[in-house]
């Protein structure tokens, strides 16, 4: 929903999070599994500088023990609040390996946040010219340096570029009239 998954005012978040001066990495999920990149996500926490933060949001397994640089937001599923989250993050991690569409990474993208993801399955696929980076599965050297780059460049030079290009490809609407062409040509056969 493009309409909802726009770009917010995220100051007052910022603040109420203590992230005014700190560049947020965004990763989202329902399940932190293996297979949904978490062990990938704590690795990253370890070369995190001073001035650069992890937000998680979703459950956090029995046993997981997250450093001071990863702050912990349990699940919801309160469309505004995860709005609200992809405006305020500078770039969007999704480390899974397991993706059939990505809708954490259209969404965010439908934000203005730039996406970093592994070439796996669906990821790469959602990640347009200058909407981020993609980089080999578990290169973790290039994971860091294409991140960097993207809070180096800075987030207002992705925001326009994320938004258009998730407006262009997942749009429900025009989506929609897509399917209904293909049936349409389908059926004509």
């Amino acid at each position: 929903d493009t309409k909802t998954f726009a770009p917010h005012e995220t100051t007052a978040l910022r603040q109420k999070l203590n992230l005014q001066d700190k560049k947020v990495i965004l990763w989202g999920a329902s399940g932190w599994t293996k297979d949904k990149g978490l062990d990938t996500v704590l690795q990253l926490a370890d070369r995190l500088t001073e001035e650069q933060r992890l937000l998680l949001v979703g459950c956090v397994p029995e046993g997981v023990v997250l450093k001071n640089n990863v702050l912990h937001i349990p699940q919801t599923h309160n469309v505004e609040e995860l709005v609200s989250y992809y405006s305020m993050a500078d770039v969007l991690f999704q480390p899974s390996l397991e993706e059939t569409f990505g809708k954490v990474s259209a969404e965010a993208l439908s934000c203005g946040t730039p996406v970093v993801c592994f070439r796996s399955t669906a990821n790469p696929e959602l990640v347009g010219e200058n909407c981020g980076a993609v980089v080999p599965v578990g290169d973790m050297a290039c994971l860091t340096e294409q991140i960097t780059r993207i809070f180096e460049t800075g987030k207002d030079f992705y925001k326009d570029r994320c938004r258009k290009f998730a407006l262009e490809n997942f749009d429900l609407q025009q989506n929609m009239e897509q399917y209904l062409r293909l049936f349409e040509r389908l059926i004509q056969k």
